[in-house]
């Protein structure tokens, strides 16, 4: 007693944990380590120390805590995830979905961001350092990265011939910044991916891994509208005829056979091996016609040289040029109508776009830009995508097409 009279007084004092105090420290305890991917015995020695109980004890706890939760509600099907994720993306209210399955909001934000993080995986993103972080942030800065100005596709032949022809040989410094931008961005994304937990994903991280991959995208359409010039001058030069000459099937055939070979050109550029974009691009774009040259020759078109071709219209390419443009990205019936939302749904989804200013932001900084809360900016982040779908099935059913959706 002499010798342990400090541990004696202080088990004289013990009492029990009362249920609520034990629900606030396992609720604690379970979001540490989903956040910072803890063991349960690093979470229990941690636990211990802020409640100033034993660590046996906070061990028990979390696993009583575990065992309970377990015998709740099952983990949902494959297909009811599927479906979460897109309710998710098609903006409608977490605390809805959550009802509908019988889940908690957080449960339902977590699969979510679980789904999120799983297709940026699927996308096989480099993860090897390009360029150093401080430089990647100068990079961002360059004024060819900064401009506000966006490639738009061009929708027909006789378009596509008059602003390849005027765009010229791209230069050389441009073209390395705009690829070394771009492959950059795609290794921080790729890096960020790899690093997050497979059970609990950060939303903050996979924000910033997505606005990433959207500049990327902007990025690549970009250097695909500088190599325009490459691509007529080799469509030409292959098939021995002017574009306009060609019948509109067998333009249209050339067009997206050489964008399609300049799209796998860049997406496996990589600026510090050194050389051009324009040598490979080259090559590839010539190879891919070969096929439409066979098919030109073996059946010919009448309609060829007759007028109609340099109206005929061209898919918007920059919907293809990465394979997250269908999921990140606005459709383009949306984007013309994000000017028309009030304030500040407007901005917000102007700005996680990039559609004024390059680059496309996270809500996080949005928030830190308008001086709103996060959690306010993606609210109205969400109710701007709910208004753009009403405005697009309104605009779809006053004009016969078929609705617009996202994802």
């Amino acid at each position: 007693e002499g010798r342990n009279g400090e541990s004696i007084r202080a088990a004289s004092a013990f009492d029990r944990i009362d249920a609520q105090t034990a629900r606030r420290l396992a609720k604690i305890g379970a979001r540490a380590m989903r956040r910072f991917d803890w063991s349960l015995n690093e979470t229990a020695t941690r636990l211990a120390q802020r409640a100033g109980r034993g660590r046996e004890t906070m061990r028990q706890l979390l696993l009583r805590a575990s065992t309970e939760s377990a015998s709740a509600p099952g983990a949902l099907p494959p297909r009811d995830r599927r479906l979460i994720d897109r309710a998710a993306r098609r903006a409608i209210p977490i605390a809805v979905i959550a009802k509908r399955y019988d889940r908690t909001p957080a449960a339902i934000r977590l699969i979510v961001n679980q789904r999120r993080l799983s297709r940026i995986r699927r996308w096989r993103l480099p993860t090897g350092a390009v360029i150093e972080p401080g430089a990647l942030i100068a990079l961002l800065e360059h004024p060819l990265l900064r401009e506000s100005k966006r490639f738009v596709a061009p929708p027909t032949i006789g378009v596509f011939i008059r602003i390849a022809g005027a765009v010229g040989k791209p230069a050389a410094a441009t073209e390395r910044v705009l690829a070394t931008g771009r492959r950059a961005l795609l290794a921080r994304a790729g890096a960020i991916a790899e690093s997050m937990s497979r059970s609990s994903p950060r939303a903050i991280e996979i924000d910033r891994a997505e606005a990433d991959l959207r500049f990327a995208s902007i990025l690549r359409a970009r250097l695909i509208g500088s190599e325009l010039g490459l691509a007529l001058d080799t469509i030409e030069g292959r098939l021995g005829v002017t574009l306009a000459a060609l019948a509109p099937t067998h333009a249209v055939m050339a067009h997206d056979a050489a964008i399609d070979a300049l799209i796998n050109a860049i997406s496996v550029f990589d600026p510090t091996r050194g050389g051009r974009l324009a040598a490979s691009a080259g090559l590839a774009i010539n190879r891919a016609l070969a096929p439409v040259e066979r098919v030109i020759r073996e059946r010919p078109d009448p309609r060829g040289g007759s007028g109609e071709t340099p109206l005929t219209p061209l898919n918007d390419w920059t919907r293809r040029v990465t394979p997250w443009c269908r999921w990140l990205d606005l459709p383009p019936l949306f984007t013309r109508c994000v000017r028309e939302l009030p304030s500040p749904h407007n901005q917000t989804i102007a700005l996680l776009h990039g559609l004024t200013d390059p680059p496309p932001m996270t809500p996080d900084e949005i928030a830190e830009k308008l001086g709103m809360s996060r959690i306010a900016v993606v609210r109205s982040i969400r109710a701007g995508l709910r208004r753009l779908r009403e405005m697009a099935r309104h605009e779809s059913s006053s004009t016969g097409g078929a609705p617009t959706s996202v994802g």
